[in-house]
């Protein structure tokens, strides 16, 4: 006797996961003052005041 084959579970959640995705435009959100690191938040506000100065 054969023993029945076993479903792809990778196949069979496929559908579910893979889909397209709408991403942010890292330009525009860069020109709106979005900054994804505090670190990055620190240099900007140093250098700001230098050139105000």
């Amino acid at each position: 006797m054969k023993t029945p084959k076993t479903k792809n579970p990778v196949a069979k959640h496929a559908k579910s996961f893979n889909k397209a995705q709408v991403h942010t435009d890292r330009k525009k959100a860069a020109k709106r003052g979005y900054i994804k690191f505090k670190s990055n938040l620190v240099n900007k506000s140093t250098q700001g005041d230098i050139k105000a100065a």
